[in-house]
């Protein structure tokens, strides 16, 4: 009973923080919610591995994500040390499987049309699965690129077997990786990038990650410590860990800083634990750091468990500087939960003003998770659809023009909905901007009002219940 109060109580304190932040209503002349897929806190996207490898199969695809009222794709675009767009870049590979095919473009193209966005999801520091074409290409063309533990080992140890992962220290490894998502955002009108992986394999009590001759080289040389001889817990330990960090945050700052410099409007965010704290000592992930430090426009956390996901959407409003607009929160279809659940979890991440985007396209739609979040979401209409402009030109020499890849929203209803939400009044005669009539929506403001007061009562209710009980088990 304790532990069911408690979880009311958290998820109950979690909305009603959410009801006293200030909340934007407009009116689109329609029952149906339109929203802005330029902005995290309107996201409705979907992980997505394509498998595809034709356009009429991409367009079918992008069809059903679009019926199931998904506005955005994250495309794993860059996985297991391979692309899935044809690339003359250095090193780079074309994803056999697709035999030729660009699929990137496909993509685009298919969502674009339909008003919805596409994010390039790249598999940053992993290298591969020696289970996928025996590892991928990087593991041979760069072997030296690769992590060592403690014991030897160039992989990790997983459920799905041998994972390689790419040595941050190494400036040259950094340099090659950033230097590929700089390629493909200078050629396709990609709306984002996000940085999966971008963290060390998990350090454990037996198992710790960047004993390679090169780390142990660069952590002597920097701090005149040999990482092997440094007892657990102690300075010396401590230490290695922030080396590790700081190879990890400057990954990750030099990737923003280059991406921008060449696609300003790219939206950059990054897939990271949610477990921040436990993500700094033991996956080397200061996503806090890198919020704070502006490394990232858009925070994604992956709260994949039943009952803390209100818990993780707001520790993580919280490291992107209380700004919901900042947050995309990750949901899994893969965890077994109920239909109902999965929905309720999405409902969570919208009641606190954030995004939400689902892991996984096969596992969504295989076990039918749309039939209660796609029925939801089917009156969903995409804020872009009707202003939704072809691919922006890329020219000959790589410059992007100064609009590539933006979604365009620049008709007057975005006009009218970003001014509201920088409390500014440009509506004529003083008319309340979003409201075509210039009056406010009461009823909105009233239904809020009587969900909150129900909100505290439900809170009052279950400490009433738990302080009951725990008199009762006193005596």
């Amino acid at each position: 009973m304790k532990k069911k109060s408690v979880s009311v109580i958290s998820i109950a304190l979690c909305l009603m923080i959410c009801m006293l932040l200030p909340v934007q209503h407009t009116s689109a002349g329609s029952d149906a919610e339109k929203t802005d897929p330029s902005k995290a806190g309107q996201i409705r996207a979907i992980w997505h591995q394509p498998k595809e490898k034709t356009s009429e199969e991409v367009e079918q695809a992008v069809q059903k994500i679009a019926d199931a009222g998904f506005n955005a794709v994250f495309l794993n675009t860059v996985f297991n040390g391979y692309t899935i767009f044809p690339t003359d870049y250095e090193g780079a590979t074309h994803n056999p499987d697709y035999e030729g095919f660009d699929v990137l473009q496909a993509y685009l193209d298919a969502c674009h049309s339909r008003g919805m966005v596409v994010h390039a999801w790249c598999d940053s520091l992993f290298a591969g699965l020696e289970s996928y074409h025996d590892g991928g290409p990087l593991i041979k063309q760069y072997p030296e690129w690769l992590l060592e533990d403690n014991a030897g080992n160039n992989y990790e140890s997983t459920m799905y077997g041998k994972m390689y992962v790419l040595n941050p220290v190494r400036p040259e490894c950094r340099e090659w990786v950033i230097g590929l998502y700089k390629y493909v955002c200078e050629r396709y009108a990609l709306d984002g990038l996000q940085l999966d992986y971008v963290r060390y394999p998990e350090k454990t009590d037996s198992v710790d990650f960047g004993y390679d001759e090169y780390t142990l080289n660069a952590f002597k040389e920097a701090y005149g410590i040999d990482a092997v001889k440094a007892e657990p817990g102690s300075e010396e330990a401590l230490a290695f860990v922030r080396f590790k960090q700081d190879a990890v945050t400057e990954f990750v700052r030099s990737c923003y800083t280059t991406l921008k410099s060449v696609r300003p409007d790219l939206i950059i965010s990054v897939s990271v634990s949610p477990y921040f704290a436990y993500a700094e000592s033991n996956y080397m992930q200061s996503a806090r750091l890198w919020m704070k430090k502006g490394y990232a426009d858009w925070l994604v956390p992956m709260a994949y468990y039943e009952n803390s996901v209100a818990d993780h959407v707001i520790s993580s409003v919280t490291a992107a500087g209380r700004d919901s607009d900042k947050v995309v929160v990750g949901i899994s279809a893969q965890s077994g939960f109920s239909p109902e659940s999965l929905d309720h979890h999405a409902q969570i991440a919208e009641a606190a003003g954030c995004g939400f985007a689902v892991f996984e396209y096969e596992f969504y739609f295989i076990y039918e998770y749309d039939k209660v979040l796609g029925n939801r979401l089917a009156n969903t209409r995409f804020f872009n659809e009707e202003t939704q402009s072809s691919d922006p030109e890329v020219t000959g020499d790589n410059e992007t023009e100064e609009t590539a890849g933006k979604v365009q929203t620049e008709d007057a209803v975005a006009t009218q909905e970003a001014e509201a939400a920088e409390g500014t009044d440009n509506s004529p005669d003083g008319e309340e901007a979003g409201s075509p009539d210039g009056k406010t929506n009461t009823k909105l403001y009233i239904v809020e009002a009587i969900v909150a007061v129900l909100l505290v009562l439900a809170y009052v209710a279950a400490f009433v219940l738990m302080m009951i009980k725990k008199k009762r088990a006193g005596e």
